[in-house]
């Protein structure tokens, strides 16, 4: 069976909450993270900026295709 995307999240608190949904309910999951690199136009080399510019990630949770409707009525669910 195939892995089909639920849901992507940037905020480490929404990431554990679904993380302990899915697990409560035993449904397995993977996570994928991804590095994203926000533009400060305010701290751009060109303008003599420090680089201070932050890394932030986005989680990117995948589930088996035959549970993927369960899953996201859980996780709707449980955010509203």
């Amino acid at each position: 069976m195939g892995k089909e995307k639920l849901i992507t999240v940037t905020d480490t608190r929404r990431k554990e909450r679904i993380q302990e949904i899915l697990a409560f309910h035993g449904i397995p999951y993977s996570v994928r993270i991804k590095q994203v690199y926000p533009r400060n136009l305010f701290d751009n080399s060109m303008m003599g900026g420090a680089g201070g510019n932050t890394v932030k990630y986005n989680y990117i949770f995948y589930v088996e295709k035959s549970v993927a409707e369960r899953a996201r009525e859980l996780v709707q669910a449980a955010q509203g």
